[in-house]
């Protein structure tokens, strides 16, 4: 069993509980079966070990999947969670917490959205253009466009051949609103927006944190606070400074973060394979995060010597380790 399995059972399951979005509702135009077109058929074994890979920050923020399906556009978004008004193609009118995998283009270059639907407890494709307003975690409703491009940094402006063509069942003053870059103008890859470099140099290693602070059900702003501050920390080792638009970035970023087990598996055992320095600052950081709320669950100890465990493995990590632990030592 891995690790974030042992972890739902010692928390009764509270990982696999939809997402509270603040004043989302459920519609009751929810079709009896999605179409063909929106079944995700991907093999996410395969998706989850490219999101697991080395990232750096020059890197091409997009790449091929493969060359005769798809093109994967931004893959450190996985597991952003939010709430999609969605029209259908039976013309249905419904609201979806998902937590987002990534865009695709389909063969006919559709722009598509890959999202765990927790209303189906299943993956979906939701096409771009059929999305008429995006929920924050807080209430907040977007145009999806200003959402993704603006909220998320997405460089998606290119791809887009027609956006937000349904109107919104939701009041139009609730709805933000920006201009639309023109779809001929081609995405400025290299363009520095604000924290997308940060996020790249510690992707493993905050996804896990996130893990961790999400593991008892409450993620309050203490262990957020601790995630970014290990975040700041690995950015500036790789040369990268972090003002206030970074920092607001992702604070946004990590809240709406919600990486599932198979992902965080992946990553663990991308982790234990980095220098033993690198492994011990994200232990410091993990037991940091694990004491910022003042309450410590007894599986919050376990999950950290698990984690502790299959890093010592594979890497001979020495004695040093060993005072991280929140077990009081032994006299």
């Amino acid at each position: 069993m891995s690790i974030w399995g042992i972890v739902r059972k010692l928390f009764s399951g509270k990982e696999s509980e939809p997402p509270e979005i603040s004043s989302y509702r459920r519609t009751v135009q929810m079709p009896e079966e999605d179409g063909p077109d929106e079944l995700d058929t991907s093999d996410f074994n395969q998706d989850a070990a490219f999101l697991s890979q080395d990232s750096k920050p020059s890197r091409k923020q997009s790449q091929k999947k493969s060359t005769s399906e798809k093109e994967i556009l931004d893959g450190d978004l996985w597991g952003t969670t939010f709430a999609i008004e969605y029209k259908c193609a039976k013309k249905l009118i419904s609201t979806r917490r998902v937590s987002m995998r990534h865009f695709i283009l389909t063969h006919g270059k559709s722009l598509c959205l890959s999202a765990y639907c927790h209303e189906r407890n299943a993956l979906r494709h939701f096409r771009f253009d059929r999305i008429i307003s995006v929920i924050d975690d807080d209430g907040e409703v977007y145009d999806p466009i200003v959402f993704f491009r603006d909220e998320l940094h997405c460089p998606i402006s290119h791809y887009i051949d027609k956006a937000c063509v349904v109107k919104s069942t939701r009041p139009v003053e609730s709805v933000a609103s920006a201009p639309i870059q023109k779809t001929g103008e081609k995405p400025n890859h290299e363009e520095r927006k604000p924290g997308v470099a940060h996020r790249a140099v510690c992707r493993d290693g905050l996804r896990i944190l996130v893990g961790i602070a999400r593991s008892d059900g409450d993620y309050c702003q203490s262990e957020l606070d601790a995630i970014l501050a290990y975040v700041e920390s690995e950015s500036e080792i790789a040369g990268l400074l972090t003002n206030e638009s970074d920092r607001s970035y992702l604070s946004g970023y990590l809240k709406r973060q919600r990486p599932d087990a198979a992902v965080l598996d992946k990553c663990i055992e991308k982790l234990s394979v980095a220098p033993i320095a690198d492994q011990v600052r994200f232990l410091t950081s993990a037991k940091a995060v694990v004491l910022a709320d003042g309450q410590i669950h007894p599986a919050e100890i376990e999950i950290l010597d698990q984690i502790g465990s299959v890093l010592k493995r594979p890497t001979g990590m020495s004695n040093e380790l060993q005072t991280l632990s929140l077990h009081p030592p032994v006299m």
